[in-house]
């Protein structure tokens, strides 16, 4: 746009002088410096490139010309933080169950646990006249606990009740000067609720036996699968071995006399 800057005795009189000066618009805006200007649009929408005024609604100005209003930014706000409050008690739920289900599972795996069963059992709260210990609460206290790192296995020896018999030494035992050599009844790792019932009940019976004439028990390793039971090695092997080898031979008959 031009602009007339005389005065009108002198327009009149002779040559005039016309000051123009620079307006941008920025429906259509073909100067250099548009690039350094901003242009505003009035009842309009400034378009993306920065100079050209729209009626419709662009991306750019959609986003940073307009304000949200104040409620729906509330309202996203308090989703968020409602979204985060219920996500954080979920977590915390979940923990809480994992843990409570961990301690379950280490409570039933408890040697300690599977001795209370034993306790509430008819084979222990009844009378039993060959256990001098029936009926009285048995711990694992009454067994003797071994480290597994003072047990070595030797040699298999056989297969027993529950599971291999090896040939062993112990040492660390208190009043052994020495590794002593010892018989390791093994439950193996997989076995059923009722077989790790029985081996806790054999090492209680046998801990309770004191005789010359019946093999000592020196002590458990219940801690640590596979469970040991630890006996006292016998030099002549096993009972029914040493009947066999022992028993009277059948003579033949060109040798009776």
């Amino acid at each position: 746009m031009g602009q007339l800057a005389t005065t009108p005795l002198a327009g009149m009189e002779s040559h005039g002088e016309v000051i123009i000066r620079e307006f941008l618009n920025c429906n259509r805006c073909e100067s250099r410096r548009c690039s350094g200007l901003l242009c505003i649009c009035i009842d309009q929408q400034l378009h993306w490139d920065g100079n050209t005024c729209s009626r419709g609604r662009s991306t750019k100005s959609s986003i940073f010309g307009n304000h949200i209003p104040l409620t729906l930014l509330l309202s996203v706000a308090s989703l968020a933080a409602v979204l985060l409050i219920l996500a954080f008690v979920a977590i915390l739920v979940y923990r809480r169950k994992r843990f409570q289900l961990q301690a379950m599972e280490m409570e039933l795996k408890n040697p300690e646990y599977k001795l209370s069963k034993i306790r509430t059992s008819t084979i222990m709260t009844d009378y039993n006249p060959n256990y001098c210990f029936a009926g009285s609460p048995a711990t694992l206290s009454d067994l003797k606990e071994v480290p597994r790192k003072n047990i070595s296995l030797l040699r298999a020896l056989g297969h027993g009740a529950f599971g291999e018999v090896y040939e062993g030494k112990v040492v660390g035992l208190p009043g052994e000067n020495g590794p002593l050599k010892v018989a390791v009844k093994t439950l193996p790792e997989v076995c059923s609720e009722q077989d790790e019932l029985d081996f806790l009940m054999e090492a209680l019976i046998i801990s309770k036996f004191n005789h010359h004439n019946i093999v000592r028990c020196v002590g458990v390793s219940l801690k640590t699968l596979p469970r040991f039971i630890l006996l006292e090695l016998m030099a002549g092997g096993d009972m029914k071995s040493f009947l066999r080898e022992a028993r009277p031979r059948i003579v033949s008959g060109e040798h009776r006399v």
